[in-house]
């Protein structure tokens, strides 16, 4: 990985400002435009999701969702020590019946800044905050009105830590069709929104913290996933990512510092 750089999505250390900071990073859709010989009835737009398929070689954004967790905050400090500046994309709170995929561990239930206000401390470190909706809650599953009150009540609570008027938003899961857009795009507060941001780059690092997904566990899986399950090592999954970003050599990384061993320390190791 020697001279790949790091793109954020503009970060409070980047210096960049506003919308005109997406152009260096050529920031494209990942859904194309219908076509064909005929058409049937319109069907209701949907803003495309972004990706960095089109950032300069060996340029990166590295970005963490499902956060805040009880070591967000230790991940954050050694990614500042290594001056890399990375994007969060945040969640006010956890709640069991609304929220996808809680996962598993200590107090699921009682992470995200609600519980942990550090959004000041990841911008003053020189991260970037991104709206990940207040409960992370899958937008496509919901009706319009919770759509808008997902991403607003979020946004209206990340928007004093920005450090310039680039607001960006991810839907969980990748979560994303015309009903949620449309109740965007119709709220003047969010209508200037930048997203949904989507990835080029998972190795499933939520998904290995609770269980050993490899096909040599002797030598990849270890018994520290809740409970005593097996899990896959940290150090393993980190290969896994860096060998994905060799072979991509440019794009968005997607990590969780909120990963499924909720209130584990297993972010921070596949980061180290």
């Amino acid at each position: 990985m020697a001279g790949l750089g790091l793109a954020l999505l503009c970060s409070g250390a980047s210096g960049c400002e506003g919308r005109a900071a997406l152009e260096p990073a050529r920031l494209v859709a990942a859904t194309a435009t219908p076509s064909g010989p005929w058409k049937e009835a319109p069907l209701p737009r949907s803003r495309p999701q972004l990706d960095g398929r089109s950032f300069p070689d060996k340029v990166l954004a590295l970005t963490w969702d499902d956060g805040p967790d009880v070591n967000t905050l230790a991940l954050a400090s050694y990614l500042s020590r290594e001056h890399v500046s990375a994007t969060f994309f945040v969640v006010r709170e956890w709640s069991g019946g609304l929220s996808a995929d809680p996962g598993s561990g200590n107090n699921e239930f009682e992470t995200g800044y609600e519980y942990l206000p550090i959004l000041g401390d990841l911008v003053q470190l020189g991260h970037r905050v991104g709206n990940h909706t207040s409960n992370h809650v899958l937008l496509t599953q919901v009706g319009p009105a919770l759509a808008d009150e997902e991403l607003k009540d979020n946004q209206e609570s990340i928007d004093p830590f920005l450090t310039n008027e680039l607001r960006i938003f991810r839907a969980p899961g990748g979560a994303w069709g015309a009903r949620a857009s449309r109740a965007t795009d119709a709220d003047p507060y969010l209508v200037d929104l930048i997203g949904p941001i989507r990835w080029d780059i998972d190795r499933k690092d939520w998904e290995s913290s609770l269980d050993c997904r490899s096909s040599r566990p002797a030598a990849e899986c270890e018994p520290a996933g809740p409970g005593r399950r097996s899990r896959v090592r940290p150090e393993v999954v980190a290969q896994r990512y860096l060998a994905s970003i060799e072979a991509a050599g440019h794009g968005v990384v997607l990590f969780h510092d909120r990963v499924g061993d909720v209130g584990s320390t297993y972010a921070v190791d596949v980061a180290e």
